[in-house]
C-alpha cells in the first residue's frame, strides 16, 4: 500500500449485518498517521491491544494484540470496532495518505 492506492475487497454479507474485520499488516508507523481501512466508506476504528479505541486516522501504527510491548517493530496484528454494514456487498477499502503498509492477512465476521 502506498500513497494514491486505495485496493479494495468486496464480499457478500446479509443487509444491516454487524461486521468484525481484523487484519495482519506489516510497516505500520506509529508516529506517521493517515492510514485508514474503510467499509462502504466508513472509516474503522482500531482496538488497542488493552481494549481501548485507537485513531481511525491511524489504524496501522505497530501494535499487536497478545504482544507484551507497546511497540511491535512494524507488526501490525489487531481488530477494529464493529459495524453495520447497510447492503448485501460490503466493500472493505485500504487507504493512506503518506504511510506505506503491506496487508498479509484480512478477516471478517458477521453476526
Amino acid at each position: 500500500m502506498g500513497k494514491g492506492e486505495q485496493p479494495t475487497f468486496r464480499f457478500a454479507m446479509t443487509s444491516g449485518a454487524t461486521a468484525r474485520v481484523g487484519v495482519v499488516a506489516w510497516e505500520g508507523d506509529a508516529a506517521q498517521s493517515g492510514d485508514q481501512l474503510r467499509l462502504d466508506g466508513v472509516p474503522l476504528t482500531p482496538l488497542r491491544p488493552d481494549g481501548t479505541r485507537g485513531s481511525s486516522l491511524n489504524a496501522l501504527d505497530s501494535t499487536a494484540t497478545g504482544w507484551s510491548a507497546r511497540n511491535s517493530l512494524g507488526v501490525d496484528a489487531r481488530g477494529f470496532v464493529p459495524t453495520t454494514v447497510a447492503g448485501a456487498i460490503g466493500a472493505l477499502t485500504a487507504t493512506t495518505s503518506g504511510d506505506q503498509y503491506l496487508l498479509g492477512v484480512v478477516t471478517l465476521r458477521t453476526g
